[in-house]
């Protein structure tokens, strides 16, 4: 009795393809999840944006730093470089 081990690649289906069509849908793949990534970290940007700027809206203490830059800036801008520096920050970290 003769035993045919199958490789994970047929198994899984995948087929084997032209150099150039892997490199394809691999670069539509990737740029379609940076895409995804970036409205993603958007929409978190403006919810943040929002809530802080109902926060200094109601007179709510806010951190030092973006009062700061509240006060140099006025509240638009300052409340957007204050979310664009702990951004970088956090991204920093990793």
């Amino acid at each position: 009795m003769k035993c045919h081990a199958a490789s994970i690649a047929q198994l899984l289906g995948v087929r084997k393809s032209p150099c150039g069509k892997f490199l394809a849908a691999s670069l539509r793949e990737n740029s379609g999840i940076y895409v995804l990534a970036s409205l993603s970290n958007a929409f978190l940007i403006m919810s943040q944006y929002l809530a802080v700027s109902a926060a200094v809206a109601s007179y709510l203490p806010v951190d030092s730093a973006t009062a700061v830059l509240i006060a140099s800036y006025g509240r638009g801008l300052g409340i957007g470089l204050a979310l664009f520096l702990s951004c970088s920050k956090e991204s920093s970290r990793f």
